[in-house]
Parts: C-alpha cells; structure tokens; sequence
C-alpha cells in the first residue's frame, strides 16, 4: 500500500521534491542520495536548484527511486551503496544525457515511459491491484526466485 501511494504521490512532483525528500531522508547526505540514483554531483546540483529539466526518462526513474527509498528506509539506502562498486562515477558528467537540451519543453506532458506503464499497471491509482495482476507479478518474480 505505500508504494502504490507512494508511486501515486510522485506523479505531479518536480525532480526538485523528489531529490530535496530524499536528501532530507539521508540525513541531508547529497553524494548518498548521487550514488543511490546514479546522478553525479553536478546534475543532482543542477536539478536541486531549478537550473536543470530532467528527460522523462531520467524523471520515471527518479519515481522509481523515490518510491524504493521512502518506502524500504535508510537502512536499505546504506546497503544498496555498499554494494555499489563505482562509486567515483558522481564525480564524472556521465549522467548529462538526463538533462533535457530544450528547456521549454514540459517532460511531465510528454509520452509516459516503458517503467511508468508497468508500475502505473502495478500500482493503480483507485483501489488495489486486481488478483491476476498480483499473479502474473508473484510469477514473474518467483522465476528468479525473490519470492
């Protein structure tokens, strides 16, 4: 339930909310938050005050992030950066091609994304996931035996 709610809650939020909530849950530990969600340090700076648009590919995944960290907490953050293995890569501009080129255009009224219709199938706006769907995701996931 708080990840549908969760999922739901950041359909109409900047990258700005987004990362500025997810700072704040790092105890306002920024280079924690780039290395969580692949961002480097100048593209998280950019997005955080303004002067950057995301894609809405980069904006998609952001949800996804925002999502798994709200809803699994700190500890989760700290362990998934432990297993991280390039952790110097928020010090390199790798992650530019998630910045828009056109700032004019509005990436929340572009084509929603191939992670976005999955999760939005998952995660329903009204009521609970149907019986078949929960099926077809306990299948899915049993095959690579997380479940």
């Amino acid at each position: 339930m708080a990840k549908q709610m969760l999922w739901r809650k950041s359909e109409k939020m900047t990258m700005q909310q987004m990362l500025s909530d997810m700072t704040l849950m790092a105890k306002g530990d920024s280079v924690k938050v780039c290395w969580l969600t692949g961002l480097s340090l100048s593209v998280y700076r950019d997005f955080i005050h303004g002067t950057a648009h995301p894609t809405r590919n980069a904006w998609a995944e952001m949800r996804y992030w925002y999502m798994s960290f709200l809803t699994n907490g700190r500890e989760w953050m700290e362990e998934r950066i432990e297993k991280r293995i390039c952790k110097s890569l928020i010090f390199v501009e790798s992650s530019r091609f998630q910045v828009q080129k056109d700032s004019l255009k509005d990436y929340l009224n572009e084509k929603p994304t191939h992670t976005e219709i999955e999760y939005d199938k998952m995660y329903p706006a009204f009521g609970k996931p149907t019986d078949k769907e929960f099926e077809d995701w306990r299948k899915e996931y049993k095959r690579f035996q997380l479940f």
